[in-house]
């Protein structure tokens, strides 16, 4: 059986046993119906009757949109096709069951991370494009066969509070909680004040298919992508104060180039590394790129390269253009808008939650700033860190100092104020009180926060799920597990 979502009246009966019959349904003469073209190239429509059906029974797509004179899309024909001659039904949608996302949109593949426009480089608007690519979801690296380019269409963007976002189709769907469980929702249905869930797992692709690139490449390629300069055609220029960065970049340079950036008299600053060569290989086998500051990206190399290989590039990022606040926070600023998404992607791949906006300094250019703040001061630490020595000492200082956040919050209200009122009881009725160490497990904290994603871990500890009946266990544990290695943001 195959059922097509068609108004009533685009439902034909068809009476294969008369050739005739069908051209006059179709309007066509022998001549047009013999040219008319597949919709994936041309196929020759063959004389005896039995073969048309046998033809219309292999080529589905064809014969819906031909005989039956319903416009499907390019994706919508590959899977009618390709379900077509499997033992299940298929369902063919509207035209906005295309669920897309924006071409610079980041997603994790088997042997890097890229962007999902890279996959349809040479597609044509509403191509079929054989892909056999693994691509990361929920449960991991699936393969997948095929994507469409469906071109231009209308898209509509969601920006949480702290600067993540994505744009797609209005019907492409995301993840949010409601009534303390997680639903699909089209994103022409997010709503202010939803709580959208941002994946933060801390994953990379397989190691055994990065490039060959190590840790001082990364470092070096920091550098300078934050402070160096190829717009001249026959020197690379660094510009630093800092004598200990030019240390280490010129222990790169002499392995790769058998040659040393040199301090010049022209430019307080400025250290240059002269050669064509030298600058032709940045620009290609490293693909840092010329372009000025405001439109810098991170080389793409970097997205096929080992995850210790990028921790070291945006350390090398950070010891430039990053800081240490006395707010107790880290942050990193530049002019280029889509480096500083870039950057903000690729920390929540550490899993760093970070924080991005726009401002104004006093020159009026719009610049970018990512804020790092509360309990990811410490991830940073961990994972990224500075490497000059100022910088290092400085955070080396605030990693211990005791933060608090409001804002990594999960909304289970209800849940916890159940489970908070049965787990009183118990203690009560034992001769015990909650424990110190649990006052954070409070009505007024819970009402006011919920629960943060720090001290989830704490409440399955103090918790005895002896306790409890089994659905409360369930929607408790069930939903920390599908949110332990997410984030949850207001709109």
């Amino acid at each position: 059986m195959l059922g097509l979502d068609l108004p009533s009246d685009q439902l034909v009966a068809l009476d294969f046993t008369d050739w005739q019959l069908d051209m006059i349904h179709l309007g066509l003469s022998r001549d047009e119906y013999q040219a008319v073209p597949n919709m994936f190239g041309h196929l020759d429509i063959p004389d005896p009757m039995e073969e048309l059906v046998h033809f219309c029974m292999e080529n589905p797509a064809w014969a819906a949109k031909y005989i039956l004179g319903v416009e499907i899309l390019p994706f919508q024909g590959v899977m009618l096709e390709e379900l077509w001659h499997k033992p299940f039904p298929m369902i063919i949608a509207s035209r906005g069951a295309a669920k897309c996302v924006r071409g610079d949109t980041l997603i994790v593949l088997e042997d890097r991370i890229g962007e999902i426009q890279d996959l349809f480089k040479d597609a044509k608007p509403l191509e079929k494009i054989s892909l056999r690519v693994g691509i990361f979801g929920e449960n991991g690296f699936k393969l997948s066969d095929y994507g469409w380019c469906n071109g231009r269409t209308d898209t509509i963007k969601i920006v949480t509070r702290n600067g993540y976002f994505i744009e797609g189709t209005y019907n492409h769907p995301v993840r949010v909680v409601r009534n303390e469980t997680v639903v699909w929702e089209d994103l022409s249905k997010i709503e202010k004040g939803d709580r959208v869930i941002i994946d933060r797992t801390d994953i990379w692709f397989p190691e055994k298919n990065s490039n060959s690139l190590d840790m001082l490449d990364g470092y070096c390629l920091g550098l300078l992508t934050g402070d160096g300069c190829l717009t001249q055609k026959n020197v690379t220029i660094f510009s630093t104060d800092d004598e200990e960065l030019v240390i280490d970049l010129n222990k790169w340079s002499l392995r790769e180039f058998d040659k040393e950036f040199v301090k010049t008299n022209s430019a307080k600053y400025d250290y240059r590394l002269y050669g064509k060569a030298i600058r032709k290989t940045l620009l290609d086998k490293f693909n840092l790129n010329y372009f000025k500051a405001n439109v810098k990206t991170v080389p793409k190399i970097l997205f096929s390269s080992k995850k210790e290989v990028v921790a070291a590039f945006l350390c090398g990022l950070f010891d430039i253009d990053g800081c240490v606040t006395d707010r107790g926070t880290v942050e990193f600023c530049t002019i280029s808008e889509k480096m500083a998404k870039q950057v903000h992607d690729i920390l929540l791949l550490f899993g760093i939650v970070s924080r991005l906006r726009d401002f104004k300094p006093k020159n009026g250019e719009v610049a970018y700033k990512i804020i790092i703040g509360g309990n990811n001061v410490g991830l940073f630490a961990e994972k990224i860190g500075f490497r000059l020595t100022r910088k290092h000492n400085k955070l080396d200082g605030l990693v211990n100092k005791k933060r608090n956040t409001n804002i990594d919050t999960i909304p289970i209200k209800k849940l916890l104020l159940s489970i908070r009122k049965k787990l009183k009881k118990h203690l009560s009725d034992s001769g015990n009180s909650i424990h110190h160490d649990a006052r954070f497990f409070t009505n007024s904290r819970i009402n006011n926060y919920g629960l943060t994603y720090g001290l989830a871990g704490k409440v399955l500890d103090i918790c005895d799920w002896a306790i409890f009946s089994s659905l409360e266990v369930d929607s408790f544990v069930s939903l920390l597990i599908r949110i332990i290695f997410m984030i949850l943001w207001n709109m």
